[in-house]
């Protein structure tokens, strides 16, 4: 019988208890279409180390590792760290997955015939639905079952990427100048937008689903653009079902935090990070992970039907905390679009970024002047400069070290070597 593992890490009791509420409830669906068994492996990073005390509320199998133990396996994997790139001074996602990649390795016995679906634990097993403005989840397939009968019928492929809905993607700075745009100079109502403007790399393949960018109108300006620069959800995307082809494409390698390995032989490989100059890691570390599989012969493909549901909370966001998810995106963004699409592209979008934030502080003066936003501008102002300053050559330079020390690092230890 099919085992399929849901795998996470969190330091959240709340996500934790949503999501697994919402596994249950898709396991509770349908549950004849196809046999399987299903497990949930979590990472316990929470504070009060109190995650445990919630696997027995459930009627599936819920196995918590505390973090004493995952930072004992850091040192028995020390090896596998230094490959990855991967610094232990910063909790990254990066590292959080690499933590994952640890815990299969270790008990890899259990997991090498297991379907291993990692997800963040701020996901939803469900699907949106959007009507008159309002949002609900809802639970229509056994995912868990679809997966089993999908398994069943690939052979060669290794690892799918499903997309999220609802809440908007970190960074919220790489897409609020539209909504900004669509705020302060158009009327809030349902209107289609042009995709190829809307830069946000979670809906980069949507032209085909025939997504709709919608603005949840609110009376009082000042707090909706507040809400537009810290990613509160008050956009949505109308999805249309995806057509038969989109249903499993060759992947663009363009999204994270949904992935679903059907052959664990990936986790030999390590999870590849780019650390920046200051110690910073990059953000989408899961990219440049998924390119390297990929680029290592691993058969990667883009799914739209078993799509999650982020289930953010946003209240103790900054902006100072959204402009530094930005510039590690940013660099992570501009490191993919070297190594893995080619010069041009890189040159586009680092054009992008130079007039990006301009652009945004631009639209929040015109409205609101200096008046309500004088730090959010400041800080802003901050980021721009920072990017402003950006050497293309001596980015490139960097991009071509770290370049050569995947290869390096990466031979031997790929499925293809």
């Amino acid at each position: 019988m099919q085992e399929i593992r849901v795998i996470f890490s969190s330091k959240c009791k709340q996500n934790t208890l949503n999501l697994i509420e919402s596994i249950q409830q898709n396991h509770s669906i349908n549950f004849n279409i196809a046999e399987y068994k299903l497990f949930v492996h979590i990472i316990d990073k929470s504070p009060n180390q109190n995650l445990s005390l919630i696997s027995d509320s459930f009627d599936i199998p819920v196995y918590v590792i505390p973090l004493f133990e995952i930072l004992t396996l850091e040192d028995k994997y020390e090896q596998l760290l230094k490959e990855a790139n991967c610094s232990r001074k910063i909790d990254s996602i990066q590292r959080t997955r690499i933590q994952q990649q640890i815990v299969v390795l270790e008990l890899y016995s259990v997991f090498k015939k297991s379907i291993i679906w990692q997800v963040d634990d701020d996901m939803l097993f469900a699907q949106s639905r959007f009507k008159d403005r309002d949002h609900s989840v809802h639970y229509h397939n056994n995912y868990f079952s679809e997966l089993t009968l999908l398994n069943s019928e690939l052979k060669e492929v290794d690892c799918l990427i499903g997309p999220s809905t609802f809440a908007p993607p970190i960074p919220s700075l790489l897409y609020c100048k539209t909504q900004l745009s669509l705020l302060f100079h158009k009327q809030l109502t349902d209107e289609d937008y042009s995709l190829k403007e809307y830069h946000d790399y979670y809906s980069e393949r949507t032209e085909r689903s025939g997504q709709r960018l919608t603005i949840f109108p609110e009376e009082d300006v000042v707090d909706l653009t507040r809400k537009i620069i810290l990613g509160h959800p008050i956009t949505a995307f109308a999805t249309k079902t995806g057509s038969e082809k989109d249903h499993l494409a060759p992947s663009r390698l363009l999204r994270g935090g949904n992935f679903i390995i059907l052959n664990p032989e990936i986790f030999t490989v390590p999870h590849l990070g780019y650390v920046e100059n200051d110690g910073l890691p990059a953000r989408r570390s899961d990219m440049i992970h998924a390119h390297l599989l990929s680029e290592r012969g691993f058969d990667i493909r883009d799914t739209n039907h078993f799509s999650l549901i982020h289930n953010r909370n946003f209240n103790s966001t900054t902006i100072h905390d959204c402009v530094e998810k930005y510039h590690t995106d940013m660099i992570g963004s501009l490191l993919v679009q070297y190594l893995f699409k080619s010069p041009s592209d890189f040159r586009k979008r680092l054009k992008f970024h130079k007039g990006h934030i301009k652009d945004i502080i631009g639209l929040i003066k015109d409205l609101h002047g200096n008046k309500h936003f004088r730090d959010e501008i400041h800080t802003l102002e901050q980021l721009d400069e920072s990017i402003q300053r950006i050497n293309e050559a001596d980015l490139i330079n960097e991009f071509k070290k770290f370049d050569k020390k995947k290869n390096k690092r990466i031979k031997g230890l790929c499925k293809l070597a």
